[in-house]
Formats: C-alpha cells, sequence, structure tokens
C-alpha cells in the first residue's frame, strides 16, 4: 500500500501493472471505510441491545413459538435472513438491506420477467452477481443476462419495504424484445 509506484524521475514503474495496483488500493481504503461503518453500527446496536431491560417471560414464549413454528415449515420468508443474538436475551436482529441500484420502470405482459413475479416499481437489490458495488451502471447486468440465457438467475428486488427473492430465466423465445421484457434504470 505504501510502495510507490513511480521511479524516482516521476515516470510510471515498469515492473508492475500501476493501473491495476491503483483500483486494488482504491478498493482497499473503500472496504476499510464500509468496514469502519459497519463496525460502528455493530457497536451502537450492542450498546441498545445491553441497554433494554430484558425480554419477559411471555414475549420469550411468544419468540420461542415463532421459532418453533418456522423451523416445522411454518410461516413465510421474504427472502433476508435474520440472526439471533444469544447474548441480548434471544431477539431477532433486523435484517441487513443492501441499497437498490437499479429500478424496474415496466414489465410485459407474458415476458420472463412477468413470468418470474418482476413488477413496475421494483427496485433490484442483486441481479445474479451484480449488486449496487459492481453493477458498472447495469453493464454487469447485461452480461448476467447474456451469459445465463436459458438458465436460472436469482433476483433480489425491494418490493413494499419487504426484500423478495424471485428466479428469473432469460429467454429469447418469449415473443418479445430482449430477453427479460422489462426495462432496468439505474436509482
Amino acid at each position: 500500500m505504501q510502495t510507490s509506484l513511480t521511479t524516482f524521475d516521476g515516470f510510471p514503474r515498469a515492473d508492475i501493472d500501476v493501473a491495476q495496483i491503483r483500483t486494488v488500493r482504491a478498493r482497499i481504503v473503500r472496504l476499510k471505510n464500509d468496514w469502519k461503518g459497519v463496525m460502528e453500527k455493530v457497536e451502537v446496536a450492542v450498546l441498545e441491545g445491553f441497554a433494554t431491560k430484558e425480554m419477559g417471560e411471555e414475549d420469550e414464549e411468544k419468540d420461542a413459538a415463532v421459532v418453533a413454528g418456522r423451523a416445522g415449515g411454518q410461516g413465510h420468508s421474504n427472502g433476508v435472513g435474520t440472526m439471533r443474538a444469544e447474548g441480548s436475551g434471544g431477539r431477532a436482529v433486523a435484517p441487513v438491506i443492501e441499497p437498490p441500484f437499479a429500478r424496474v420502470n415496466s414489465v410485459v405482459e407474458g415476458s420472463p420477467a412477468a413470468t418470474a413475479g418482476l413488477r413496475a416499481e421494483d427496485r433490484v437489490v442483486k441481479f445474479g452477481n451484480a449488486d449496487w458495488q459492481n453493477h458498472e451502471r447495469l453493464g454487469k447486468v447485461a452480461r448476467e443476462v447474456q451469459t445465463n440465457e436459458g438458465r436460472e438467475v436469482v433476483v433480489k428486488v425491494i418490493r413494499e419495504g419487504r426484500v423478495v427473492e424471485l428466479k428469473l430465466v432469460p429467454r429469447r423465445d418469449w415473443g418479445g424484445r430482449g430477453l427479460l421484457g422489462c426495462h432496468l434504470v439505474p436509482v
């Protein structure tokens, strides 16, 4: 991280890939900043968890019944995992939701997007391997669609405040333009 990228007379060094190193260094700095932000949030959450009173036995019984019901196949999932913090009385911690990077502007009826359950105004959080950090102004989404034609792609969207996980199969033979049948715009 501290090694000079130029020679003593100010020219880029020939023995290393300067552009690649600068990209990696910038990524490391961003990750360190993200980590610091997450650790600050964790610290606040832990302090709040210990500052609140212990849950009453009645609340604990309700939580146990809910957890047992979900373990038995009852209940529903919104596509976001919740963690249970043992040290804070077993309370459910709010799920972490990544920020959306695209919005569904329109969906054509009968298209692969409509078949998967995608709706207009859904906000896309994850599209295959593309997310808010690496979508490259939706360029990575286009590559995901092209490389996964005929194969299932997991798409996570925020709809009415909940995260919904959809399985989308891009294909050409649906009778319309494109592989998806929807229009995405960056947010």
